[in-house]
């Protein structure tokens, strides 16, 4: 089943060139349209397009968080037909992607979304759900791999009944994260885990765990060291879900303040409630962080100074609100939608530099 159809950004235009890109969700996927058009596309020609995931990553010793290219580059190529081509790619988790076309010893570069708002709000706390899922299983295999070490644990059957369940939640745990919009955290903890494979498999042959680097401190393996940094992950996933969110808010502000701008009266209602949903979708993610086990932590890396996600997430229903009466009302007063559209942005901006760092 097609769920909404997101026009994501028109790309201004090159000299020769123009590209659009708009997303939709479909089949559990998410289809990018790359469409472009100009004067030196020839007839028949074949033009390459390559696209690379856009995807966050942390540097370890600073705890920056970064936006970057990830992963490597997926070459297609289209044909041109009336002065212009059309490709279709399809990934399997929402955000942005890196186009760059080729054509007649040109080269475009474009950043689109393949995803709405809505469907960013609905992956930000199904990621949530499933990394909490993974913390909580990884940490009751340390727990396992501990009782397996214990000298009063009894050999023979509940000894192999541990090393089963070890075996099974190490599966379990790179399911729960496999594609997960958590890019950061996903990584970390990935990388965390290959470390804890490679200790467990050193052990079960006889040699020293302590011979082995961590992948993200680049110190030397201890079990105490492991069970530190599965916490220090969990709070970067905390400070990566409001990053999603603040980032979304702002891509959420300027499809509203755009959709008032161009005065869009008939898909207004379609929009309307696709910006409700999102609006709603991370205010039950931010509640549901809130009210959680973490509740503190997230509060504590979520909130600013003075000003709290929950709270911004409120300013863009009062810019929702200021949308439909100005779409709807008698009076359009496109200004005011302009100027709150315009300080979510700056809180947004706010936030988003904030997060990036740790504190």
């Amino acid at each position: 089943m097609i769920n909404a159809l997101l026009l994501l950004w028109v790309a201004g235009q090159d000299a020769d060139v123009a590209l659009t890109g708009s997303g939709r969700r479909t089949g559990g996927e998410y289809e990018l349209k790359v469409a472009g058009t100009g004067k030196a596309l020839k007839e028949g020609e074949s033009v390459s397009l390559r696209f690379r995931r856009i995807a966050n990553r942390v540097e370890w010793a600073t705890g920056s968080l970064r936006t970057i290219p990830v992963d490597d580059e997926v070459a297609r190529a289209a044909t041109v037909e009336r002065n212009g081509f059309v490709h279709h790619e399809k990934f399997v988790t929402p955000g942005e992607v890196e186009v760059v076309v080729g054509a007649d010893n040109q080269t475009v570069r474009r950043i689109f979304r393949v995803s709405s708002p809505a469907e960013e709000a609905n992956a930000i706390a199904a990621a949530a759900k499933r990394f909490d899922s993974a913390l909580r299983g990884l940490r009751l295999m340390a727990d396992d791999l501990s009782a397996t070490k214990d000298e009063m644990c009894p050999v023979g059957r509940k000894q192999a009944q541990l090393q089963k369940r070890i075996d099974w939640r190490r599966k379990a745990y790179r399911e729960e994260i496999a594609d997960s919009f958590l890019t950061a955290s996903a990584d970390a903890l990935g990388r965390l885990m290959s470390d804890i494979e490679s200790a467990i498999e050193l052990e079960r042959s006889g040699k020293d765990a302590g011979s082995l680097v961590f992948s993200l401190t680049e110190e030397s393996f201890c079990w105490d060291e492991a069970r530190g940094l599965i916490g220090a992950i969990e709070t970067l996933s905390l400070r990566e879900r409001a990053l999603l969110t603040v980032r979304t808010l702002g891509e959420l502000a300027k499809e509203i303040v755009e959709k008032v701008r161009i005065g869009n009266t008939p898909g207004w209602t379609r929009a309307e409630k696709e910006f409700s949903r999102a609006i709603e979708t991370l205010f039950e993610a931010d509640q549901a962080a809130r009210t959680g086990a973490t509740g503190a932590t997230y509060a504590g890396v979520a909130d600013e100074s003075g000003s709290t996600l929950e709270a911004l997430i409120g300013q863009a229903r009062d810019l929702l609100k200021a949308a439909e009466g100005s779409i709807g009302g008698a009076m359009a007063d496109d200004g005011g939608v302009t100027d709150l559209g315009k300080s979510i942005q700056d809180r947004v901006a706010s936030f988003e530099q904030r997060l990036r760092i740790r504190k």
